[in-house]
């Protein structure tokens, strides 16, 4: 496992009012207090032996669900799609996954996959068909990665044995911003996203 926790912040994503909270156990009772404050759900993993959870204000996210299971529910997400959420955050631990769910104000058209090999060629084939990648996570010896239809002027990742340092100093300083980071199977995969709404980043 990486003995490294990493913190990415930015400016101008329109997020505030933020609470975290690092548990043993999944953080439902937080996450509940949260929901009745207001905020919605912006970040979830699992690390080191602990779930870190992010709630927000301003995500733009209308309504949120979360479920876990100790088996990968292709089921659930087809359900949770055919009511209008798309899959927001995806994290593996404790022996369960768990899968957030949120509406928008508009829909957008995802598609995943989760197989033992790191997903390059379907990464790439999506991109060709002008999906980007929202969420990837390893856990019960597979990779997962969840693609989606945005607007994007460029995208990329990198996948390291070692933190990509100097790669992510690279995209911060040529506006892009680190949209998704994750460590599994002895790899770091960083990606990255270059718009028009995000400024200031920091690690």
């Amino acid at each position: 496992t990486s003995e490294k926790w990493i913190i990415n912040a930015e400016q101008g994503t329109g997020l505030y009012a933020q609470s975290w909270a690092t548990r043993i156990e999944f953080p439902k009772d937080f996450i509940r207090e949260n929901w009745s404050e207001g905020k919605q759900i912006t970040s979830l993993y699992y690390a080191r032996g602990v779930w870190v959870v992010i709630l927000s204000k301003g995500s733009l996210y209308e309504s949120q669900t979360w479920a876990t299971r100790r088996d990968f529910d292709q089921e659930l997400i087809r359900q949770k799609w055919e009511e209008g959420y798309t899959l927001t955050e995806v994290a593996y631990g404790q022996g369960a996954w768990a899968f957030v769910f949120s509406k928008r104000d508009h829909e957008r058209s995802q598609i995943y996959q989760l197989s033992e090999d790191f997903p390059e060629a379907f990464i790439q084939s999506q991109w060709d068909q002008g999906f980007f990648i929202n969420n990837i996570t390893y856990g019960a010896g597979k990779w997962f990665v969840c693609m989606e239809k945005i607007s994007a002027s460029n995208h990329s990742y990198i996948k390291s044995r070692n933190y990509p340092k100097d790669w992510v100093e690279e995209k911060l300083t040529s506006d892009f911003k680190i949209t998704d980071l994750t460590f599994g199977n002895g790899y770091w995969v960083a990606v990255a996203t270059r718009t028009k709404s995000y400024t200031n980043a920091l690690y």
